[in-house]
Protein backbone atom coordinates (compact mmCIF):
# COMPACT_ATOMS: atom_id res chain seq x y z
CA UNK A 1 0.00 0.00 0.00
CA UNK A 2 1.33 3.45 -0.62
CA UNK A 3 1.56 5.92 1.40
CA UNK A 4 -1.23 8.10 0.62
CA UNK A 5 -3.45 4.79 1.18
CA UNK A 6 -2.08 4.23 4.71
CA UNK A 7 -2.92 7.15 5.91
CA UNK A 8 -6.58 8.23 4.06
CA UNK A 9 -8.39 5.98 6.71
CA UNK A 10 -7.08 8.71 9.24
CA UNK A 11 -8.04 11.69 6.92
CA UNK A 12 -11.40 10.23 6.81
CA UNK A 13 -11.49 9.92 10.00
CA UNK A 14 -10.39 13.27 11.35
CA UNK A 15 -13.10 15.00 8.88
CA UNK A 16 -16.25 12.78 10.32
CA UNK A 17 -15.21 13.20 13.58
CA UNK A 18 -14.35 16.69 13.33
CA UNK A 19 -17.71 17.25 11.99
CA UNK A 20 -19.32 15.99 14.71
CA UNK A 21 -22.95 18.50 14.86
CA UNK A 22 -24.41 19.53 17.89
CA UNK A 23 -27.82 21.75 17.07
CA UNK A 24 -28.24 24.62 19.68
CA UNK A 25 -31.58 27.14 18.91
CA UNK A 26 -32.14 25.41 14.97
CA UNK A 27 -28.18 26.59 14.04
CA UNK A 28 -25.61 24.04 13.52
CA UNK A 29 -22.09 24.14 14.84
CA UNK A 30 -19.13 21.64 14.56
CA UNK A 31 -17.10 20.68 17.76
CA UNK A 32 -14.60 22.86 16.04
CA UNK A 33 -16.37 25.46 15.34
CA UNK A 34 -17.69 25.33 18.98
CA UNK A 35 -13.91 25.15 20.41
CA UNK A 36 -13.08 27.90 18.50
CA UNK A 37 -16.07 30.18 19.45
CA UNK A 38 -14.79 29.46 22.88
CA UNK A 39 -11.18 29.88 22.60
CA UNK A 40 -11.95 33.89 20.69
CA UNK A 41 -14.11 34.47 23.70
CA UNK A 42 -11.70 33.80 26.70
CA UNK A 43 -9.01 35.39 24.90
CA UNK A 44 -10.98 38.51 24.39
CA UNK A 45 -12.25 40.33 21.26
CA UNK A 46 -8.89 42.23 20.62
CA UNK A 47 -9.46 42.45 16.40
CA UNK A 48 -12.75 44.39 17.27
CA UNK A 49 -11.65 46.03 20.18
CA UNK A 50 -8.05 47.51 18.95
CA UNK A 51 -10.14 48.85 15.79
CA UNK A 52 -12.55 50.79 18.21
CA UNK A 53 -9.45 52.02 20.14
CA UNK A 54 -7.82 53.26 17.19
CA UNK A 55 -10.35 55.23 15.98
CA UNK A 56 -11.05 56.74 19.67
CA UNK A 57 -7.06 57.28 19.30
CA UNK A 58 -7.26 59.83 16.40
CA UNK A 59 -10.07 61.59 18.31
CA UNK A 60 -6.97 62.97 21.29
CA UNK A 61 -5.95 66.70 20.84
CA UNK A 62 -3.45 67.25 18.65
CA UNK A 63 0.49 68.96 19.91
CA UNK A 64 -0.56 71.90 18.40
CA UNK A 65 -3.98 72.09 20.13
CA UNK A 66 -2.27 73.23 23.63
CA UNK A 67 -0.57 75.55 21.73
CA UNK A 68 -3.59 77.19 20.89
CA UNK A 69 -5.44 76.89 24.64
CA UNK A 70 -2.50 78.68 25.67
CA UNK A 71 -3.56 81.88 24.28
CA UNK A 72 -6.85 81.58 25.16
CA UNK A 73 -8.63 82.52 28.91
CA UNK A 74 -10.68 79.85 30.46
CA UNK A 75 -14.26 80.59 28.97
CA UNK A 76 -12.32 80.14 25.76
CA UNK A 77 -10.73 77.21 26.60
CA UNK A 78 -14.38 75.56 27.81
CA UNK A 79 -15.94 77.05 24.93
CA UNK A 80 -13.19 75.03 22.83
CA UNK A 81 -13.26 71.87 24.29
CA UNK A 82 -16.94 71.85 24.17
CA UNK A 83 -16.71 71.43 20.39
CA UNK A 84 -14.55 68.03 21.11
CA UNK A 85 -15.16 64.49 22.36
CA UNK A 86 -15.83 66.35 25.69
CA UNK A 87 -18.82 67.98 24.27
CA UNK A 88 -21.41 65.88 25.79
CA UNK A 89 -20.45 66.25 29.31
CA UNK A 90 -19.93 69.97 28.79
CA UNK A 91 -23.25 70.12 27.83
CA UNK A 92 -24.60 68.22 30.33
CA UNK A 93 -22.82 69.59 33.49
CA UNK A 94 -22.88 73.46 32.10
CA UNK A 95 -26.67 74.00 34.07
CA UNK A 96 -24.46 73.07 37.57
CA UNK A 97 -21.08 74.41 37.36
CA UNK A 98 -19.80 76.85 35.43
CA UNK A 99 -15.66 77.68 35.03
CA UNK A 100 -13.29 75.35 36.50
CA UNK A 101 -15.35 73.25 38.56
CA UNK A 102 -17.60 72.29 34.86
CA UNK A 103 -14.27 71.71 32.97
CA UNK A 104 -12.74 69.22 35.63
CA UNK A 105 -16.09 67.48 36.31
CA UNK A 106 -16.70 67.28 32.79
CA UNK A 107 -12.65 66.10 32.13
CA UNK A 108 -13.37 63.39 35.19
CA UNK A 109 -16.18 62.31 33.71
CA UNK A 110 -15.79 62.06 30.28
CA UNK A 111 -12.77 59.40 31.69
CA UNK A 112 -14.88 57.61 33.62
CA UNK A 113 -16.91 56.90 31.01
CA UNK A 114 -14.33 56.29 28.32
CA UNK A 115 -13.00 53.21 31.24
CA UNK A 116 -16.54 51.89 31.42
CA UNK A 117 -17.03 52.33 27.22
CA UNK A 118 -13.56 49.83 26.70
CA UNK A 119 -15.02 47.77 29.37
CA UNK A 120 -18.53 47.23 28.00
CA UNK A 121 -17.43 46.63 24.22
CA UNK A 122 -15.26 44.01 25.36
CA UNK A 123 -15.08 40.20 26.38
CA UNK A 124 -12.90 37.48 27.78
CA UNK A 125 -9.09 38.16 28.54
CA UNK A 126 -9.62 41.40 27.21
CA UNK A 127 -12.33 42.80 29.62
CA UNK A 128 -10.45 41.35 32.42
CA UNK A 129 -7.00 42.75 31.91
CA UNK A 130 -9.14 46.58 31.20
CA UNK A 131 -10.59 45.87 34.58
CA UNK A 132 -7.32 45.41 36.00
CA UNK A 133 -6.07 48.66 34.77
CA UNK A 134 -8.66 51.04 35.54
CA UNK A 135 -9.15 49.26 39.34
CA UNK A 136 -6.47 51.85 40.36
CA UNK A 137 -9.18 54.72 40.00
CA UNK A 138 -10.71 52.88 43.34
CA UNK A 139 -7.67 53.56 44.93
CA UNK A 140 -7.23 56.94 43.12
CA UNK A 141 -10.71 58.10 44.45
CA UNK A 142 -9.93 56.88 47.78
CA UNK A 143 -6.94 58.94 48.04
CA UNK A 144 -8.60 62.09 47.13
CA UNK A 145 -11.25 61.02 49.44
CA UNK A 146 -8.69 60.93 52.04
CA UNK A 147 -6.71 64.19 51.28
CA UNK A 148 -9.57 66.48 50.90
CA UNK A 149 -11.78 64.73 54.15
CA UNK A 150 -8.30 65.69 56.01
CA UNK A 151 -7.87 69.10 54.61
CA UNK A 152 -11.68 69.75 55.53
CA UNK A 153 -12.56 70.40 51.84
CA UNK A 154 -16.32 70.82 51.51
CA UNK A 155 -18.08 67.47 49.45
CA UNK A 156 -18.59 69.32 46.63
CA UNK A 157 -14.75 70.13 46.01
CA UNK A 158 -13.71 66.23 46.70
CA UNK A 159 -16.34 65.05 44.48
CA UNK A 160 -15.35 66.89 41.46
CA UNK A 161 -11.86 65.33 41.61
CA UNK A 162 -13.17 61.79 41.69
CA UNK A 163 -13.10 59.86 38.19
CA UNK A 164 -16.59 57.50 38.13
CA UNK A 165 -15.65 54.72 36.72
CA UNK A 166 -18.42 51.96 37.42
CA UNK A 167 -18.00 50.01 40.67
CA UNK A 168 -20.13 46.84 39.33
CA UNK A 169 -17.27 45.56 36.84
CA UNK A 170 -14.52 46.69 38.69
CA UNK A 171 -16.06 44.81 41.20
CA UNK A 172 -15.10 47.47 44.64
CA UNK A 173 -14.88 46.91 47.50
CA UNK A 174 -17.02 49.61 48.96
CA UNK A 175 -19.56 52.34 47.84
CA UNK A 176 -16.55 55.43 47.46
CA UNK A 177 -19.14 57.56 47.26
CA UNK A 178 -20.36 56.35 50.57
CA UNK A 179 -17.18 57.17 51.99
CA UNK A 180 -18.26 61.57 51.32
CA UNK A 181 -20.01 61.55 54.32
CA UNK A 182 -17.84 59.91 56.59
CA UNK A 183 -15.46 61.51 58.89
CA UNK A 184 -11.83 60.68 58.40
CA UNK A 185 -11.83 58.49 61.52
CA UNK A 186 -14.83 56.86 60.45
CA UNK A 187 -13.43 56.40 56.60
CA UNK A 188 -10.30 54.87 58.38
CA UNK A 189 -12.86 51.95 60.14
CA UNK A 190 -14.33 51.01 56.88
CA UNK A 191 -11.12 50.64 55.22
CA UNK A 192 -9.73 48.75 57.74
CA UNK A 193 -12.78 46.22 57.30
CA UNK A 194 -11.10 45.39 53.78
CA UNK A 195 -8.16 43.34 53.39
CA UNK A 196 -6.41 45.68 50.49
CA UNK A 197 -6.83 48.97 52.71
CA UNK A 198 -5.98 47.62 56.04
CA UNK A 199 -2.15 48.73 55.85
CA UNK A 200 -3.69 51.86 54.93
CA UNK A 201 -6.42 52.35 57.78
CA UNK A 202 -3.38 51.52 60.61
CA UNK A 203 -1.41 54.24 59.67
CA UNK A 204 -1.29 57.26 61.90
CA UNK A 205 -0.77 60.68 59.52
CA UNK A 206 -2.52 61.89 56.43
CA UNK A 207 0.83 61.58 54.87
CA UNK A 208 1.43 58.30 55.70
CA UNK A 209 -1.88 56.74 54.49
CA UNK A 210 -1.57 58.61 51.04
CA UNK A 211 1.92 56.51 51.17
CA UNK A 212 0.58 53.57 51.57
CA UNK A 213 -2.36 54.08 48.91
CA UNK A 214 0.16 55.03 46.40
CA UNK A 215 1.93 51.38 47.14
CA UNK A 216 -1.46 49.38 46.91
CA UNK A 217 -1.98 51.75 43.49
CA UNK A 218 0.87 50.22 42.03
CA UNK A 219 0.41 46.68 43.25
CA UNK A 220 -2.98 46.61 41.60
CA UNK A 221 -1.51 47.38 38.67
CA UNK A 222 1.48 44.66 39.03
CA UNK A 223 -1.08 41.99 40.08
CA UNK A 224 -3.36 42.51 37.28
CA UNK A 225 -0.64 41.90 34.75
CA UNK A 226 1.04 38.55 36.73
CA UNK A 227 0.46 36.38 33.73
CA UNK A 228 3.49 34.74 31.92
CA UNK A 229 2.10 36.09 28.40
CA UNK A 230 4.81 38.69 26.43
CA UNK A 231 1.91 41.50 26.81
CA UNK A 232 1.78 40.67 30.84
CA UNK A 233 6.00 40.84 30.80
CA UNK A 234 5.68 44.45 28.71
CA UNK A 235 2.30 46.04 31.27
CA UNK A 236 4.68 45.05 33.76
CA UNK A 237 7.29 46.74 32.40
CA UNK A 238 5.77 49.88 31.93
CA UNK A 239 4.69 49.78 35.63
CA UNK A 240 8.67 49.28 36.50
CA UNK A 241 9.37 52.31 34.85
CA UNK A 242 6.54 54.07 36.49
CA UNK A 243 7.24 53.63 39.72
CA UNK A 244 11.15 54.04 38.87
CA UNK A 245 10.02 57.40 38.18
CA UNK A 246 8.18 58.22 41.08
CA UNK A 247 11.64 56.69 43.06
CA UNK A 248 13.64 59.30 41.62
CA UNK A 249 11.39 62.36 42.35
CA UNK A 250 10.99 61.35 45.86
CA UNK A 251 14.36 60.57 45.95
CA UNK A 252 15.52 64.18 44.60
CA UNK A 253 12.33 66.32 46.35
CA UNK A 254 13.47 65.12 49.60
CA UNK A 255 17.02 65.13 49.46
CA UNK A 256 16.70 69.00 48.30
CA UNK A 257 14.58 69.77 51.68
CA UNK A 258 17.56 68.31 53.35
CA UNK A 259 16.18 64.67 54.43
CA UNK A 260 17.63 62.24 55.64
CA UNK A 261 18.46 58.42 53.93
CA UNK A 262 16.05 56.79 56.29
CA UNK A 263 13.12 59.19 56.03
CA UNK A 264 13.54 58.54 52.32
CA UNK A 265 13.98 54.91 52.96
CA UNK A 266 10.14 54.42 54.10
CA UNK A 267 9.40 56.64 51.07
CA UNK A 268 10.36 54.19 48.05
CA UNK A 269 7.76 51.89 46.07
CA UNK A 270 8.96 48.22 45.53
CA UNK A 271 9.09 46.08 42.15
CA UNK A 272 10.63 49.32 40.33
CA UNK A 273 12.96 48.34 37.62
CA UNK A 274 16.20 49.90 39.62
CA UNK A 275 17.84 47.42 41.91
CA UNK A 276 16.91 48.12 45.24
CA UNK A 277 20.91 48.40 45.98
CA UNK A 278 21.47 51.51 43.24
CA UNK A 279 18.24 52.92 44.71
CA UNK A 280 19.73 52.36 47.93
CA UNK A 281 23.40 53.93 47.01
CA UNK A 282 21.23 56.83 44.97
CA UNK A 283 19.52 57.86 49.19
CA UNK A 284 22.87 58.21 50.42
CA UNK A 285 24.22 60.32 47.57
CA UNK A 286 24.37 64.24 48.03
CA UNK A 287 21.74 65.77 45.58
CA UNK A 288 24.81 67.12 42.98
CA UNK A 289 25.87 63.47 42.88
CA UNK A 290 22.58 61.82 41.85
CA UNK A 291 22.19 64.16 39.62
CA UNK A 292 25.13 63.01 37.57
CA UNK A 293 24.50 59.33 38.50
CA UNK A 294 21.05 59.98 36.80
CA UNK A 295 23.10 59.82 33.19
CA UNK A 296 23.72 55.71 33.69
CA UNK A 297 19.76 55.55 32.61
CA UNK A 298 17.91 55.22 29.59
CA UNK A 299 15.53 57.71 29.99
CA UNK A 300 18.77 59.70 30.71
CA UNK A 301 18.25 62.10 27.22
CA UNK A 302 14.79 63.23 28.29
CA UNK A 303 15.46 64.48 31.70
CA UNK A 304 18.76 66.48 30.56
CA UNK A 305 17.79 69.94 30.62
CA UNK A 306 16.12 69.17 33.91
CA UNK A 307 19.26 67.92 35.24
CA UNK A 308 21.36 70.90 33.41
CA UNK A 309 19.05 73.38 34.72
CA UNK A 310 18.55 71.71 38.21
CA UNK A 311 14.72 71.93 37.83
CA UNK A 312 12.80 69.10 39.48
CA UNK A 313 9.86 70.10 37.28
CA UNK A 314 11.56 69.53 33.84
CA UNK A 315 12.90 66.48 35.09
CA UNK A 316 9.36 64.69 35.96
CA UNK A 317 7.95 66.57 32.90
CA UNK A 318 10.76 64.03 31.09
CA UNK A 319 10.38 61.04 32.96
CA UNK A 320 6.88 61.28 32.29
CA UNK A 321 7.76 61.78 28.72
CA UNK A 322 9.83 58.58 28.80
CA UNK A 323 7.29 56.46 29.80
CA UNK A 324 4.30 57.05 27.21
CA UNK A 325 6.66 57.06 24.66
CA UNK A 326 7.94 53.85 25.76
CA UNK A 327 4.27 52.46 26.18
CA UNK A 328 3.67 53.74 22.53
CA UNK A 329 6.78 52.06 21.11
CA UNK A 330 6.00 48.35 23.32
CA UNK A 331 2.53 48.43 22.00
CA UNK A 332 3.56 47.81 18.52
CA UNK A 333 5.35 44.44 19.76
CA UNK A 334 1.47 42.94 19.70
CA UNK A 335 -0.62 45.17 17.73
CA UNK A 336 -3.83 43.14 18.38
CA UNK A 337 -3.68 42.73 22.20
CA UNK A 338 -4.08 44.74 25.14
CA UNK A 339 -0.88 46.84 24.49
CA UNK A 340 -2.59 49.32 21.79
CA UNK A 341 -5.51 49.46 24.59
CA UNK A 342 -3.37 50.39 28.14
CA UNK A 343 -1.19 52.85 25.62
CA UNK A 344 -4.65 54.69 24.35
CA UNK A 345 -5.77 55.02 28.15
CA UNK A 346 -2.64 55.97 29.47
CA UNK A 347 -2.21 59.04 26.51
CA UNK A 348 -6.37 59.39 27.81
CA UNK A 349 -5.14 59.79 31.17
CA UNK A 350 -2.27 62.26 29.87
CA UNK A 351 -4.39 64.08 27.67
CA UNK A 352 -6.90 64.91 30.48
CA UNK A 353 -3.90 65.83 32.86
CA UNK A 354 -2.76 68.69 30.31
CA UNK A 355 -6.30 70.19 29.99
CA UNK A 356 -6.61 70.08 34.02
CA UNK A 357 -2.94 71.97 34.02
CA UNK A 358 -4.00 74.52 31.80
CA UNK A 359 -7.04 75.40 32.97
CA UNK A 360 -5.95 75.71 36.39
CA UNK A 361 -3.35 77.76 35.52
CA UNK A 362 -5.33 80.37 33.59
CA UNK A 363 -7.60 80.33 36.53
CA UNK A 364 -4.41 81.35 39.03
CA UNK A 365 -3.34 83.64 36.13
CA UNK A 366 -0.01 81.55 35.98
CA UNK A 367 2.67 82.81 33.46
CA UNK A 368 2.70 81.01 30.40
CA UNK A 369 5.38 79.75 30.74
CA UNK A 370 5.44 78.24 33.62
CA UNK A 371 2.21 75.77 32.44
CA UNK A 372 4.13 75.54 29.16
CA UNK A 373 7.36 73.82 31.39
CA UNK A 374 4.75 71.49 33.31
CA UNK A 375 3.18 69.88 30.39
CA UNK A 376 3.76 66.41 28.92
CA UNK A 377 3.45 66.52 24.99
CA UNK A 378 4.34 63.73 23.16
Amino acid sequence: MDLLGSIRPLIYFWKTSSREIYLRSGTAYSAIEEVGESMIFRRGNYPYLVARVRAMKGRLLKRDVYGRLMGMGLKDIIRFIGETDYKKEIDELAGKYSGIDLLEKALNLNLGRTINKLIKISTGDARRKIVAYSSKYEVINVRNIIVGVGRGLPIEEIEKSLVPVEAEPLEMEFDIYGLLKMNLSEIRDELGRHRDYRAVAERKSLVEMEEELIRLYYERLASGFSGRSREDRIVREVVSTEIDARNIMTVLRMKADGATPREIRWRLIENGAIPRKEMELLIREEFDEILKHLKNYPFFQYIKEGIEKRDLSKIEQGLKRYILKKAEKLAYYRPISILPVINYLMRKENEVSNLRLIARGKELNLREDLIRENLVVV
